[in-house]
């Protein structure tokens, strides 16, 4: 329903699991910033009923990130329902 983040020198994309997966919300270095997707229905919506291949599991990716040096934070407010 929400994220907050901060990110020091790489970027991160969210998406879910799906037959063919794809990202939905990407963060980028050097920012921190808080995002509601609430007034939307959340991070991914559907328009009727939730696709056959979605298991609701969010994966998080990461483009730069090595361990020397680099930090960034995640705060997810999520809900998870069996509704459209």
């Amino acid at each position: 329903m929400q994220i907050w983040y901060g990110l020091s020198n790489f970027d991160a994309e969210f998406g879910f699991n799906l037959v063919s997966p794809a990202p939905v919300w990407t963060v980028t270095k050097g920012t921190d910033s808080h995002v509601d997707f609430r007034n939307f229905g959340g991070l991914m919506e559907y328009p009727t009923v939730p696709p056959e291949d979605v298991d609701g599991k969010l994966w998080l990716s990461t483009t730069g990130f090595t361990a020397a040096g680099q930090t960034g934070s995640f705060v997810l407010e999520l809900r998870k329902t069996n509704t459209p």
